[in-house]
């Protein structure tokens, strides 16, 4: 069996999304804290989240501090040296950032009316580019079934 990295996440935003840009590509960042939703003790885990491209932009337009997603993507970790110290950072690069509640606003914090939809409520987005659709097979020969 081969390995799988496959991370799903829900929480909050810890703090308001800081983006830049590497090269031609945006990139956003931003720690979030979830729940481990054990009754007996609570417990709380912050991981940052990089997110690229479509979802860069998408959560720095429409995310803020407090606000609830939920993050797919990979464990990615980061390792470096500094003053002869080995370092390293665990995080999360996402590849969908689904929006849960309404939009919050965009820059500057205003708030833009937004109308009541279920696209609103739930927002998919994605930094990769959407694949083409595969050809659909056709079958010749329907009588040369194998049962």
């Amino acid at each position: 069996m081969s390995d799988a990295n496959t991370v799903v996440m829900s929480g909050r935003l810890t703090s308001d999304p800081v983006s830049k840009k590497v090269g031609e590509y945006d990139v956003c960042t931003f720690r979030m804290a979830s729940n481990d939703g054990s009754k007996e003790k609570e417990k709380t885990v912050f991981i940052e989240v990089e997110a690229w491209a479509g979802n860069a932009k998408s959560v720095q337009s429409f995310k803020k501090k407090g606000d609830q997603v939920i993050v797919t993507g990979k464990l990615r970790q980061n390792q470096w040296e500094k003053d002869g110290q080995k370092q390293s950072k665990t995080f999360i690069e996402a590849k969908e950032v689904s929006f849960i509640g309404a939009p919050s606003g965009g820059e500057g914090g205003s708030e833009a009316p937004v109308p009541k939809t279920p696209a609103t409520t739930s927002t998919k987005l994605s930094g990769v580019p959407p694949k083409k659709a595969a050809a659909p097979v056709v079958d010749d020969k329907p009588d040369d079934l194998p049962f």
